[in-house]
Parts: C-alpha cells; structure tokens; sequence
C-alpha cells in the first residue's frame, strides 16, 4: 500500500479515481481472502483432531469388547450366545422389567455392573436376553436351582414365549431338549435324570439350547 500511495503522489496527475479504487478493492478482497484461508486452516485443524480424538476412542472400545468377549469365553468355551438367537419375535424388554431385574440381582449378591451393561448392549430382543442372561451372565454362574427359577419366572413375565429347561431328578430323558453328557448304570432305572449339569433354554417354540444332564 506503501508503494501504491507513492506512485499515487509521484503521478497524481496521470492515475484517474477509478483506477485507485479498483486497487484499493483489490487490496481488500486479497486481505479478506487470507484471513479466509487462516479460518478454513484453524477449522481443519480442530476438525483433524477431533477426528483423531474419535478414533483413539472407538480403537480403545474395540479393544475392550474383545477383552471381554475373550474372558466370556476363557469363563465358559461351550457358550455360544453371542451369536443373535434367530427369533420370530423382536419383543424388547421393557424399562420397568429391566429395572426389576436389576433389583432382584443387587438384593441377591448377583449384580455387576460391567456384566449388566454387556447384557444390554444392543438393546437385544427378548429371546437373546433371555440366552445372554442365563448362559453369559457372569455372576449367576455359582446360582443355585432356585435362583434360576425365580429368573425364569422374571422371563416369562417378560416373554410369554421363553421357558428355562430345568429337569428334575428321575425326570424322563427328553432327547428333544435333554443332552446326556454322562450316563450310569442303575438298577431298575431306565432313561432317567440322576443329575442336571446344565439348564437349558427355549424361546418361540424352539429349543435354543438343550439341558445336559447325567442320564440312567
């Protein structure tokens, strides 16, 4: 601008109005457009962080989730109920039976938070609820029978559809929902329940998993 007013007084003369504006306009359009450029730099930078700051996070919760589902798995190999369970219904839990289950596991000693947000992840329909909760659920796994009684009265209030395979002692060996695992020889016995090693789980007409059991 300097330079420009020099030559303006130099030859005052020989530069007309419109020519002064043109340049002062100039000037101004290229002083506006660099601090244009400053700003789209400065909003590119928070951008590149933010993005970077986002990535860090969702690497760190990928690598959390497949610490977890890696000591579901070290806790019960035979488990396989992360897989969804293939449903004919999408029945979600309510917020209220959700709130009731909460209840009953913290009067119980059966509540952690870390396996109680596991349980939800991904607001699952009932039948895969019902499958994480009595197979993945860390802290039932030392429930006694009577626990998982009262957990499956909670289910069916929750799905009238879900039922939770729990044979008795001297049932009858049911190949359609029973899996032998070991069988004794007892006199006058025959195709009978001596012991139950595992309940078993039924949603919407279909055995999801078969109860292991030590058959006669």
């Amino acid at each position: 601008m300097n330079s420009l007013i020099f030559w303006r007084n130099k030859n005052s003369n020989s530069i007309p109005a419109s020519v002064e504006k043109l340049f002062i306009e100039l000037r101004d359009e290229i002083h506006e457009s660099r601090e244009l450029l400053e700003k789209i730099k400065s909003q590119q930078q928070a951008t590149n962080k933010k993005i970077s700051a986002l990535e860090s996070k969702l690497l760190s919760s990928l690598s959390e989730q497949s610490s977890l589902e890696l000591r579901r798995q070290k806790f019960n190999p035979s488990s396989k109920a992360t897989k969804p369970v293939p449903s004919k219904s999408l029945e979600r839990i309510s917020v209220e039976l959700s709130n009731e289950l909460r209840i009953y596991l913290e009067n119980n000693s059966f509540f952690d938070q870390e396996s109680w947000l596991e349980l939800w992840q991904g607001n699952p329909a009932a039948c895969d609820l019902a499958k994480r909760l009595v197979f993945e659920y860390l802290p039932l796994k030392a429930a006694t029978m009577e626990t998982y009684h009262d957990i499956g009265v909670w289910l069916k209030k929750a799905y009238h559809k879900i039922d939770l395979i729990i044979p008795k002692l001297n049932d009858e060996f049911d190949s359609n929902k029973h899996e032998m695992v070991k069988q004794l020889q007892q006199k006058g016995l025959v195709n009978r329940v001596q012991e139950v090693k595992r309940l078993g789980l039924a949603c919407d007409d279909s055995v999801l998993v078969k109860a292991q059991v030590v058959s006669s």
